[in-house]
């Protein structure tokens, strides 16, 4: 069962316009950055026995749309029912809270160095 999560990052996007940085370059590189840290974010909350899941679990940075993918048909059952459930939704929150902001930042910071 495949399950769909996205990131807002609207409130990046308007920073960069008013900045007057090109949003269609930069965010690709945003993107990517955003999907390699949450996946080493995920890896060492997820519930393990085998570590099966976490060696199935990879960033997709260079695919559109970019995904955090895990190869095992399980992932949800082990989100949902595990001794640690949610560790799916403490990704996208950590991802939005967190690395959005930061990751904006330096992606923002390098382009104005360009410019």
């Amino acid at each position: 069962m495949p399950m769909k999560a996205s990131v807002d990052v609207d409130d990046t996007i308007r920073d960069m316009r008013k900045l007057g940085l090109n949003v269609s370059k930069l965010m690709p590189k945003l993107i990517a950055r955003l999907s390699l840290k949450g996946e080493a974010f995920i890896k060492p909350i997820m519930p393990w026995r085998t570590g099966t899941l976490r060696r199935s679990t990879h960033a997709h940075p260079t695919t559109k749309p970019n995904t955090i993918a895990v190869g095992v048909s399980y992932a949800f059952i082990a989100n949902v029912r595990s001794k640690r459930p949610g560790f799916i939704e403490a990704t996208v929150e950590h991802i939005e809270k967190v690395l959005v902001p930061q990751e904006a930042e330096i992606v923002i910071k390098q382009a104005l160095k360009r410019v």
